[in-house]
Protein backbone atom coordinates (compact mmCIF):
# COMPACT_ATOMS: atom_id res chain seq x y z
CA UNK A 1 0.00 0.00 0.00
CA UNK A 2 1.29 3.36 -0.72
CA UNK A 3 -0.11 6.95 -1.69
CA UNK A 4 -0.59 7.32 -5.61
CA UNK A 5 -1.28 10.79 -7.67
CA UNK A 6 -2.72 10.56 -10.68
CA UNK A 7 -2.78 13.35 -13.23
CA UNK A 8 -5.70 13.56 -15.15
CA UNK A 9 -7.91 11.01 -13.16
CA UNK A 10 -11.66 12.57 -13.08
CA UNK A 11 -12.82 9.99 -15.81
CA UNK A 12 -11.12 7.84 -18.51
CA UNK A 13 -8.06 5.92 -17.73
CA UNK A 14 -7.14 8.19 -14.90
CA UNK A 15 -10.04 7.08 -13.33
CA UNK A 16 -9.39 3.46 -14.22
CA UNK A 17 -6.36 3.66 -12.73
CA UNK A 18 -7.80 5.29 -9.50
CA UNK A 19 -10.38 2.80 -8.86
CA UNK A 20 -7.55 0.10 -9.39
CA UNK A 21 -5.18 1.80 -6.56
CA UNK A 22 -8.30 2.43 -4.01
CA UNK A 23 -9.37 -1.27 -4.18
CA UNK A 24 -5.75 -2.77 -4.03
CA UNK A 25 -5.29 -0.33 -0.44
CA UNK A 26 -3.69 2.84 -1.94
CA UNK A 27 -4.30 6.16 -0.57
CA UNK A 28 -5.31 7.91 -3.62
CA UNK A 29 -5.07 11.67 -4.59
CA UNK A 30 -6.87 12.82 -7.80
CA UNK A 31 -6.64 15.32 -10.26
CA UNK A 32 -8.18 17.22 -12.68
CA UNK A 33 -8.90 20.95 -13.11
CA UNK A 34 -12.76 20.67 -13.30
CA UNK A 35 -13.62 20.39 -9.61
CA UNK A 36 -17.54 18.96 -10.46
CA UNK A 37 -15.68 16.42 -12.07
CA UNK A 38 -13.32 15.32 -9.37
CA UNK A 39 -15.67 15.74 -6.44
CA UNK A 40 -18.48 12.86 -8.69
CA UNK A 41 -15.16 10.59 -9.27
CA UNK A 42 -14.43 10.90 -5.68
CA UNK A 43 -17.92 10.05 -4.74
CA UNK A 44 -18.63 7.39 -6.98
CA UNK A 45 -14.84 5.65 -5.73
CA UNK A 46 -15.95 6.08 -2.02
CA UNK A 47 -18.79 4.13 -3.04
CA UNK A 48 -17.46 1.67 -4.58
CA UNK A 49 -14.42 0.51 -2.49
CA UNK A 50 -15.75 1.54 1.28
CA UNK A 51 -12.98 3.42 3.66
CA UNK A 52 -10.94 4.26 0.55
CA UNK A 53 -8.89 6.94 1.22
CA UNK A 54 -9.97 9.48 -1.58
CA UNK A 55 -8.64 12.96 -2.07
CA UNK A 56 -8.77 15.62 -4.75
CA UNK A 57 -6.68 18.44 -6.08
CA UNK A 58 -7.60 21.04 -8.33
CA UNK A 59 -4.57 22.88 -10.87
CA UNK A 60 -4.81 23.23 -14.67
CA UNK A 61 -1.53 21.60 -15.89
CA UNK A 62 -1.68 23.69 -19.00
CA UNK A 63 -0.70 27.09 -16.58
CA UNK A 64 3.17 27.35 -17.20
CA UNK A 65 3.72 26.61 -13.69
CA UNK A 66 0.68 24.26 -12.72
CA UNK A 67 3.39 20.96 -12.61
CA UNK A 68 4.57 22.88 -9.48
CA UNK A 69 1.35 24.23 -8.13
CA UNK A 70 0.06 20.78 -7.65
CA UNK A 71 3.25 19.56 -6.37
CA UNK A 72 3.05 21.96 -3.92
CA UNK A 73 -0.57 21.10 -2.95
CA UNK A 74 0.62 17.19 -2.45
CA UNK A 75 4.65 16.85 -1.77
CA UNK A 76 3.91 16.61 1.97
CA UNK A 77 1.78 13.35 1.53
CA UNK A 78 4.16 10.94 0.95
CA UNK A 79 3.64 9.82 -2.87
CA UNK A 80 5.18 7.00 -3.63
CA UNK A 81 3.44 6.02 -7.18
CA UNK A 82 3.00 9.36 -9.55
CA UNK A 83 1.06 8.48 -12.91
CA UNK A 84 1.57 11.05 -15.22
CA UNK A 85 -1.57 10.71 -16.92
CA UNK A 86 -3.02 13.95 -17.85
CA UNK A 87 -3.51 14.78 -21.63
CA UNK A 88 -5.17 16.68 -24.67
CA UNK A 89 -5.05 15.61 -28.45
CA UNK A 90 -6.73 17.07 -31.41
CA UNK A 91 -7.48 16.01 -34.72
CA UNK A 92 -7.48 18.00 -37.50
CA UNK A 93 -4.21 19.33 -40.47
CA UNK A 94 -1.44 20.98 -38.31
CA UNK A 95 -1.95 24.09 -40.07
CA UNK A 96 -5.70 24.30 -38.89
CA UNK A 97 -4.93 23.79 -35.00
CA UNK A 98 -4.70 27.16 -33.17
CA UNK A 99 -2.06 28.51 -31.71
CA UNK A 100 -3.30 28.09 -27.79
CA UNK A 101 -4.63 24.83 -28.30
CA UNK A 102 -0.98 23.91 -29.82
CA UNK A 103 0.56 25.76 -26.44
CA UNK A 104 -2.20 24.04 -24.32
CA UNK A 105 -0.97 20.50 -25.73
CA UNK A 106 2.89 21.05 -25.45
CA UNK A 107 2.46 22.31 -21.51
CA UNK A 108 0.11 19.32 -20.76
CA UNK A 109 1.52 16.43 -23.13
CA UNK A 110 4.59 17.13 -22.39
CA UNK A 111 5.90 20.43 -19.81
CA UNK A 112 4.02 18.72 -17.22
CA UNK A 113 5.30 15.12 -17.43
CA UNK A 114 8.99 16.21 -17.70
CA UNK A 115 8.37 18.89 -14.65
CA UNK A 116 6.29 16.50 -12.41
CA UNK A 117 8.72 13.90 -13.35
CA UNK A 118 11.29 15.95 -12.56
CA UNK A 119 9.65 17.44 -8.54
CA UNK A 120 8.83 13.82 -7.42
CA UNK A 121 12.44 12.14 -8.31
CA UNK A 122 13.85 14.82 -6.19
CA UNK A 123 11.45 13.42 -3.49
CA UNK A 124 12.18 9.29 -4.35
CA UNK A 125 16.06 9.34 -4.73
CA UNK A 126 16.10 8.50 -1.11
CA UNK A 127 12.66 5.88 0.12
CA UNK A 128 12.39 4.87 -3.75
CA UNK A 129 8.79 5.00 -6.04
CA UNK A 130 7.39 4.35 -8.66
CA UNK A 131 6.51 6.96 -11.94
CA UNK A 132 4.28 5.89 -15.06
CA UNK A 133 4.61 8.28 -17.62
CA UNK A 134 1.20 7.60 -19.87
CA UNK A 135 2.22 7.23 -23.67
CA UNK A 136 0.50 5.93 -26.72
CA UNK A 137 1.45 3.65 -29.94
CA UNK A 138 0.87 6.91 -31.79
CA UNK A 139 4.62 7.24 -30.16
CA UNK A 140 5.58 4.87 -32.71
CA UNK A 141 5.43 6.30 -35.84
CA UNK A 142 4.52 9.90 -37.08
CA UNK A 143 0.81 10.64 -37.50
CA UNK A 144 -1.26 12.79 -40.00
CA UNK A 145 -3.85 14.61 -39.28
CA UNK A 146 -3.03 14.40 -35.11
CA UNK A 147 0.68 15.39 -35.41
CA UNK A 148 0.91 17.42 -32.93
CA UNK A 149 -0.38 14.96 -30.55
CA UNK A 150 1.72 11.76 -31.62
CA UNK A 151 4.70 13.64 -31.53
CA UNK A 152 4.03 14.68 -27.91
CA UNK A 153 3.47 10.86 -26.93
CA UNK A 154 6.87 10.65 -29.47
CA UNK A 155 8.43 13.08 -26.77
CA UNK A 156 7.15 11.16 -23.69
CA UNK A 157 8.19 7.85 -24.72
CA UNK A 158 11.54 8.84 -25.22
CA UNK A 159 11.96 10.85 -22.03
CA UNK A 160 11.41 8.27 -20.07
CA UNK A 161 13.03 5.92 -21.48
CA UNK A 162 16.18 7.54 -21.12
CA UNK A 163 14.91 8.30 -17.13
CA UNK A 164 14.61 4.92 -16.81
CA UNK A 165 18.00 3.81 -17.94
CA UNK A 166 19.78 6.67 -16.06
CA UNK A 167 17.48 5.39 -13.08
CA UNK A 168 17.94 1.71 -13.07
CA UNK A 169 19.27 0.01 -10.51
CA UNK A 170 18.28 2.64 -8.15
CA UNK A 171 15.33 2.20 -5.85
CA UNK A 172 13.09 4.75 -8.46
CA UNK A 173 11.13 2.64 -10.72
CA UNK A 174 10.48 4.67 -14.14
CA UNK A 175 8.49 3.27 -17.15
CA UNK A 176 6.08 4.09 -20.24
CA UNK A 177 2.64 3.14 -21.49
CA UNK A 178 1.44 2.87 -24.29
CA UNK A 179 -1.71 1.46 -24.92
CA UNK A 180 -3.65 1.76 -28.63
CA UNK A 181 -7.24 3.38 -28.79
CA UNK A 182 -9.01 3.44 -25.59
CA UNK A 183 -13.04 3.58 -24.92
CA UNK A 184 -12.79 7.05 -23.07
CA UNK A 185 -13.99 10.49 -23.81
CA UNK A 186 -11.14 11.39 -25.88
CA UNK A 187 -12.72 10.45 -29.63
CA UNK A 188 -15.92 12.23 -27.90
CA UNK A 189 -14.09 15.53 -27.29
CA UNK A 190 -12.94 15.33 -31.15
CA UNK A 191 -15.96 14.35 -32.46
CA UNK A 192 -14.50 10.99 -33.75
CA UNK A 193 -15.98 7.98 -32.90
CA UNK A 194 -14.98 5.40 -30.95
CA UNK A 195 -12.84 2.84 -33.16
CA UNK A 196 -14.42 -0.60 -32.80
CA UNK A 197 -10.85 -2.22 -31.78
CA UNK A 198 -10.90 0.33 -28.43
CA UNK A 199 -10.09 -1.10 -25.42
CA UNK A 200 -11.48 -0.93 -22.33
CA UNK A 201 -9.72 1.46 -19.92
CA UNK A 202 -10.30 -0.83 -16.79
CA UNK A 203 -8.27 -3.11 -18.49
CA UNK A 204 -5.79 -0.99 -20.17
CA UNK A 205 -4.91 0.23 -16.48
CA UNK A 206 -5.35 -3.14 -14.81
CA UNK A 207 -2.76 -4.32 -17.28
CA UNK A 208 -0.07 -1.68 -16.60
CA UNK A 209 -0.13 -1.93 -12.92
CA UNK A 210 0.58 -5.33 -13.30
CA UNK A 211 3.43 -5.22 -15.53
CA UNK A 212 5.21 -1.92 -14.06
CA UNK A 213 8.44 -3.59 -13.18
CA UNK A 214 8.20 -6.25 -16.54
CA UNK A 215 10.26 -3.23 -18.93
CA UNK A 216 10.75 0.54 -19.40
CA UNK A 217 7.86 0.47 -22.37
CA UNK A 218 4.10 -1.14 -21.53
CA UNK A 219 2.10 -2.07 -24.52
CA UNK A 220 -1.16 -3.82 -23.30
CA UNK A 221 -2.78 -5.52 -26.77
CA UNK A 222 -1.29 -7.80 -28.70
CA UNK A 223 -2.25 -6.28 -32.01
CA UNK A 224 -0.11 -3.09 -30.80
CA UNK A 225 2.38 -5.06 -30.18
CA UNK A 226 2.00 -6.75 -34.10
CA UNK A 227 1.58 -3.99 -35.81
CA UNK A 228 5.09 -2.46 -34.96
CA UNK A 229 6.51 -4.70 -36.76
CA UNK A 230 5.41 -3.18 -39.70
CA UNK A 231 7.72 -0.63 -41.66
CA UNK A 232 6.69 3.19 -40.15
CA UNK A 233 5.94 4.48 -43.55
CA UNK A 234 2.46 1.75 -43.52
CA UNK A 235 1.50 2.48 -40.29
CA UNK A 236 1.69 6.15 -41.03
CA UNK A 237 -0.20 6.16 -43.99
CA UNK A 238 -2.87 3.57 -42.06
CA UNK A 239 -3.25 6.93 -39.76
CA UNK A 240 -3.39 9.47 -42.73
CA UNK A 241 -6.27 7.27 -44.40
CA UNK A 242 -8.51 6.12 -41.06
CA UNK A 243 -8.21 10.05 -40.02
CA UNK A 244 -9.48 11.34 -42.95
CA UNK A 245 -12.49 8.69 -43.12
CA UNK A 246 -13.28 10.04 -39.36
CA UNK A 247 -12.41 13.81 -40.37
CA UNK A 248 -15.23 13.13 -43.25
CA UNK A 249 -17.34 11.44 -41.53
CA UNK A 250 -17.85 14.24 -38.31
CA UNK A 251 -18.08 16.89 -40.92
CA UNK A 252 -21.00 15.30 -42.66
CA UNK A 253 -22.58 14.56 -38.93
CA UNK A 254 -22.04 18.34 -38.40
CA UNK A 255 -23.96 19.05 -41.20
CA UNK A 256 -26.82 17.49 -40.77
CA UNK A 257 -27.43 18.81 -37.99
Amino acid sequence: MGTVLITGSSRGLGLSFARLCAKRGDAVLLHGRNEQRLLQAQEALKSEVPGADIRYFVQDLAEEDGALKLYEQVKDLGVTMLINNAGVGYTGPAAEISAQREKNMVQINVLAVVQMTRLFLADMKECGGTILNISSTGAFQYGPLIAEYYASKSFVLSYTKAAAREWQGTPVCICCFCPGPLRTDFYAESGLAVPRIAMDPDQAAEYALSHIRHGAVIIPDLLSRAVRVLPERLRSEWVWQDKKRALRKKHSCMKQR
